[in-house]
């Protein structure tokens, strides 16, 4: 069965795992609930990223198994071949698992996360898991304790439900598409408190009762200090929402001003990443690609142009490695995909397509085309390691398979990519070249995409500086996902 039929037979069984994971809160095993949550949530993900793994032990263990296994999982990944021909490279992908688990060590080999893998999420920072059930809400907090150990603290959410989360969803994401567009401004005022209502709630039901328990409840401060981090792993409607901008009503501050913040699908995906080395053996190198004059889009609409392209595509050099550049007519989907074999970064700044109900569809729009989800998904790029998606939507999940967590920014992140910077909503044009400027020129100055949840942070809190920047619907929409 290839992804777009699992895609649709998901529609049809909607996922259980929040539901599950709340009984097993409820029965006082917190544990377990995210064993459900990681079992249930991110199917697809879970099923390509085992794919994508590499198993040095199996290679010293037992080479000529673990070359066929190799095989096999790429040619899995490519999704080529006739509908029985796939089944028999599944059937075949299938007696291999069983073969390498009858090898001494191997017994959990492929095998779904159990609670010992679990547990080593929080070694970098604490974890927030929320569960957004219809029995109950909850904030699992992973965090390491002085011995090393990991603990989960329950932290129940009083006074939501999932309904309610859903309709504030949609009413923050009605009230951002409103004020993106010049239909919407004779109503401003009316969805701008749209916009600061939802942000004051997520503080006071959601991010606020998590900072205060994490001991993180207090702004850094203009005069510095240590910036801690914060990795967010949302559910169900709630992955809808920027948790990083939820506002206090007492001071206005953020939760930006408080923690870096990052986002994971689940937390498989955060231990995959981590588990990947940085590319190594050759000089790093990012491709950018940028697409000021847009074609029309597969309607026929005529899309604006993004003149600040050129300005962005020029910040961009703030990363000393050698770079190349696809720009408007030359970058083509497959002149870009085949960048992307070949540069551990890159950079793309163009329009970007989201259909909230058809999550897979969305993609960049290039000339000529668009690279979709589902390009993306067929692609091991073994030397990947940051993309910055200057493009609107790029890390919205949709509204089905909400708890698949299907967007661009996953999907490079599937396909090799260890951090990768996206985007809630639509970008506004202006804000891209200062935010590319800065983030690239701090992560210029670390020589290194390690900490590029950091640069992004900072380039943040430069942008609010701007008055009329200062709103979140221009600083919010980006976010960083990955270690």
């Amino acid at each position: 069965m290839d992804r777009r039929s699992r895609e649709v037979r998901l529609r049809e069984l909607p996922s259980p795992a929040c539901s599950a994971a709340a009984v097993e809160i409820s029965a006082g095993r917190p544990e377990e609930a995210l064993v459900r949550l990681e079992q249930g949530r991110g199917v697809l993900l879970a099923q390509a990223l085992r794919l994508r793994g590499r198993h040095p032990e199996l290679d010293a263990a037992a080479p000529e198994l673990a070359g066929r296994f190799e095989r096999v999982c790429a040619e899995l990944i490519e999704e080529r071949g006739t509908a029985p021909q796939r089944a028999a490279l599944n059937a075949e992908f299938a007696s291999l698992l069983t073969e390498i688990r009858r090898l001494e060590g191997f017994e959990r080999f492929h095998r779904p996360l159990d609670w010992e893998r679990l547990r080593t999420v929080a070694a970098h920072g604490p974890v927030v898991v929320l569960n957004i059930a219809e029995l109950r809400c909850d904030a699992l907090l992973l965090r390491a304790d002085a011995d090393g150990g990991t603990g989960v603290d329950v932290l129940p959410l009083a006074g939501i439900t999932r309904t309610e989360v859903g309709r504030r969803s949609a009413g923050f994401h009605a009230a951002v598409a409103a004020l993106s567009s010049a239909a919407g401004l004779a109503e401003a005022d009316t969805h701008q408190r749209t916009m600061d209502d939802t942000l004051e709630w997520l503080w006071e039901h959601i991010a606020g009762p998590v900072l205060t328990r994490l001991g993180l409840d207090r702004p850094v401060g203009a005069e510095g200090g240590e910036w801690p981090r914060l990795w967010w792993c949302p559910t169900g409607p709630l992955a809808l929402l920027p948790l990083h901008a939820a506002r206090c009503p007492s001071d206005g501050s953020h939760v930006q001003d408080r923690v870096v913040s990052s986002y994971t699908p689940t937390l498989g995906a955060l231990l995959h990443a981590r588990d990947r080395a940085a590319p190594s053996g050759r000089p790093p190198a990012l491709v950018a690609v940028g697409v000021p004059a847009p074609p029309p889009g597969a309607d026929g609409a005529a899309l604006p142009p993004l003149p600040a392209v050129y300005d962005e595509l020029a910040a961009v050099a703030g990363l000393a490695v050698g770079q190349s550049r696809l720009l408007g007519a030359d970058a083509t989907p497959e002149a870009v995909l085949a960048a992307l074999r070949d540069a551990p970064c890159a950079h793309l700044a163009c329009h970007g397509s989201y259909d909230p109900e058809d999550p897979s569809a969305g993609g960049l729009l290039l000339h000529g085309g668009e690279l979709t989800v589902h390009d993306l998904t067929t692609e091991r790029l073994d030397q990947a390691e940051f993309a910055y998606l200057s493009a609107c939507h790029t890390a919205a999940p949709g509204t089905a398979l909400v708890d698949e967590v299907i967007t661009l920014a996953s999907a490079f992140q599937l396909c090799g990519y260890r951090h990768v910077i996206g985007s809630l909503w639509t970008l506004k044009d202006a804000i891209t070249p200062a935010l590319a400027r800065d983030t690239y020129g701090a992560l210029g100055a670390a020589r290194s995409t390690a900490g590029s949840a950091h640069a992004l942070h900072r380039a943040v809190q430069r942008l609010r500086t701007e008055r009329r920047y200062a709103g979140p619907l221009f600083w919010a929409s980006m976010i960083h996902i990955g270690p």
